[in-house]
């Protein structure tokens, strides 16, 4: 719209250099001048207050968009925080029941390991000497064959057969298994080991 009202200006005045220097001519260019005068400023004025109503939209365009972004760059650090947040608790939980496990194993182990170590075959053979001997060198009862010596393979076997019930030699099953019904198998190891190490 500048550019127009600059354009018709310019055609003015060079109508107004080509003209006659009439008094009546020189009026109508006067004229012509003022008009042309008054259509610019209106013309500026016009182009300021779109320029004004440009800025203020844009300044708004500008606020709501950077508010919207704003919003959204707010939104973007919950969701990191409620991520992170999670992911603490879930590593929480993780690590508890991995402790909890690992707990629960060292006390197995710890249980194994003394169980291993408090069986004392020994202590155990103690209430097979009345009938067996000291050194598994009687015959029990008069009736089964010294033990003493025997392998630890052969005596684990004959000790297991006699506290499931399956085993009755000489006839002393049910007396057997009466005398090792209570024993565990760990118990029933270090027991065959101990007979095997009399001599």
């Amino acid at each position: 719209m500048i550019r127009l009202a600059l354009s018709s200006v310019i055609a003015l005045l060079l109508l107004a250099g080509c003209a006659k220097e009439s008094s009546e001519e020189a009026k109508k260019q006067a004229s012509a001048k003022e008009s042309a005068t008054q259509t610019l400023q209106q013309n500026l004025q016009d182009e300021k207050q779109e320029t004004k109503t440009e800025t203020e939209s844009g300044s708004s365009d500008t606020q709501t968009k950077s508010s919207s972004g704003e919003a959204a760059a707010a939104e973007m650090e919950n969701t990191l925080k409620q991520a992170e947040s999670a992911a603490s608790e879930n590593i929480s939980n993780a690590a508890t029941e991995a402790s909890a496990a690992v707990s629960d194993r060292i006390e197995d182990k710890k249980e194994e390991l003394k169980e291993s170590v408090d069986i004392d075959g020994a202590k155990l053979y103690a209430k097979c000497a009345g009938c067996h001997g000291q050194k598994g060198e009687k015959k029990a009862l008069g009736k089964s064959a010294p033990i003493g010596g025997l392998s630890k393979e052969s005596l684990l076997e004959s000790l297991k057969g006699y506290r499931a019930g399956d085993l009755n030699r000489y006839g002393m099953g049910a007396l057997m298994k009466s005398q090792v019904s209570s024993f565990g198998d760990k118990e029933l190891e270090k027991l065959a080991e101990y007979i095997s190490s009399l001599k």
